[in-house]
């Protein structure tokens, strides 16, 4: 830290900063040590916790939730929601806490939206939430209009598709998931040559560095 402090007293904090990404955020970074950083289970991994900082940098709100930010959730409270339900991948063939815990798997949610989910997969609860921008009637969350959940699902770095996520078996191939956003890009990975339990929700993302706190 002390070599730090003297660079920015010497060069000045955007010359420092900008010389500091140039050599350690190449693409090597983004593509191969991020992404292998996001293997894990912890919620409290520097690298999940980011994401959630830019969340609030962003003003981003929670999974599902159309007014309450994940900034509001994050001073108040909220719930680490399992995007694709741990006890619905444990029954469908992923017991290892390993698949169903990892961070690409987790949204900061309102803690009613989670309770409505349960254990329902994706392709159950999208259901429901496409019927109730279709007739108005809240059942889940408050968002009744498909330009809204295509923001939620865009601020949370979720694929447009992930009312087509279901526990497939090992060695089937997922929907195509990949998708272009303006605020940072989502690339679909693989491990230890197993197929994941989830297509771009366990994606990996890519954080602007304007998405970062100043």
């Amino acid at each position: 830290m002390d070599l730090d402090i003297r660079r920015i007293a010497q060069q000045g904090a955007a010359s420092y900063l900008k010389q500091l990404e140039e050599a350690e955020l190449s693409d090597g970074f983004w593509n191969v040590a991020l992404p292998n950083a996001l293997e894990t289970t912890s919620t409290v991994s520097p690298y999940f916790q980011t994401f959630l900082a830019a969340q609030v940098k962003t003003e981003s709100r929670g999974f599902l939730s159309r007014h309450i930010s994940v900034k509001d959730m994050q001073e108040h409270s909220g719930d680490i929601h399992h995007v694709v339900p741990k006890d619905y991948l444990q029954k469908n063939g992923y017991p290892d806490r390993s698949d169903y815990n990892q961070v690409g798997n987790f949204a900061l949610t309102e803690t009613s939206i989670n309770i409505a989910i349960s254990n329902r997969p994706p392709e159950d609860y999208m259901a429901e939430v496409a019927e109730q921008i279709r007739t108005h009637v809240l059942a889940l969350g408050e968002i009744i209009e498909y330009d809204d959940l295509s923001r939620n699902l865009r601020e949370n770095a979720l694929p447009l598709t992930l009312g087509q996520v279901t526990a497939l078996p090992i060695g089937n191939s997922w929907p195509d998931a990949e998708s272009s956003w303006p605020l940072r890009s989502v690339t679909t990975t693989s491990c230890c040559e197993k197929a994941r339990p989830l297509p771009a929700v366990l994606a990996l993302v890519r954080l602007e560095l304007n998405d970062l706190p100043q």
